[in-house]
């Protein structure tokens, strides 16, 4: 199958995304990181689980005065930040009516204004915290919908038979025993910041449980990628905003 073929026909739809490079070790509570010591509001507590009341661990925190990609409606200095609670003696993702829920109690998602001096954390007070990776810069690149956003927005003009390829790239891609002469699934399949989310299984963007409008993606955070854990079997992550409510954000993850 002709690649190239492909992405002339989605050229239109190819959007920029920027994938982080990242070094071990922490950087201070402003950097853009995966997990560690996250800058807080003074006064401040660590944010926690709305089941096991643990400090949740974080996931992503990303500077916007660093970010590669301005939101508007987004604060030019302030941070993304993502905390996820990983207990596993409570399995709180799976505990109650928002099971795996993007809103669930289980985890934090927002966006915060630095204004001023921050909360001195002197401590990670999560068990088993994970190893923090800083993130030093960004890698541009050119992004493709996955194949389940393909074939309704090229009305056609992606053959069955193409469809069907770029469907058994996303599918096999991670997989021990794939065929490693095949290219990347055209939806880039690790951390990024932008471009488009790679669905692999249904196309599932959240609504805003404000407004019920479609939610708007933003970035992705694959399995053991920047951050050293795995969603389910090795899945990925993604977070979400409203298009109207800003600051109203989801989190979640999807299996293949």
């Amino acid at each position: 199958m002709d690649m190239k073929v492909i992405k002339d026909k989605l050229v239109q739809l190819g959007k920029s995304a920027y994938a982080p490079e990242v070094s071990e070790g922490d950087g201070g509570q402003e950097c853009s990181k995966f997990s560690g010591v996250p800058w807080l509001l003074k006064g401040e507590s660590w944010p926690t689980c709305g089941y096991c009341n643990d400090p949740s661990q974080l996931v992503l925190q990303l500077n916007l005065t660093e970010c590669p990609l301005k939101f508007a409606g987004w604060p030019e200095q302030g941070f993304v930040q993502v905390f996820y609670c990983l207990n596993e003696g409570t399995y709180c993702e799976e505990a109650g009516d928002d099971c795996f829920s993007p809103f669930g109690k289980f985890v934090t998602a927002r966006v915060i204004e630095s204004q001023g001096e921050g909360e001195l954390v002197k401590e990670n007070p999560v068990k088993g915290a994970l190893p923090t990776r800083v993130i030093t810069g960004w890698k541009e690149l050119l992004d493709y919908p996955a194949p389940t956003e393909v074939e309704p927005l090229t009305e056609g003009k992606v053959t069955e038979e193409e469809a069907d390829f770029l469907f058994d790239l996303t599918e096999d891609y991670g997989l021990s025993w794939r065929d490693a002469s095949l290219p990347e699934p055209l939806t880039y399949p690790k951390d990024k910041v932008g471009g488009w989310p790679l669905w692999l299984q249904d196309t599932a963007y959240p609504s805003c449980p404000e407004c019920e409008a479609k939610m708007e993606y933003v970035l992705q955070v694959a399995s053991n990628d920047g951050f050293s854990h795995g969603w389910g079997d090795c899945d990925i992550a993604q977070l979400f905003r409203c298009p109207t409510h800003k600051k109203v954000l989801a989190f979640s993850w999807a299996g293949s």
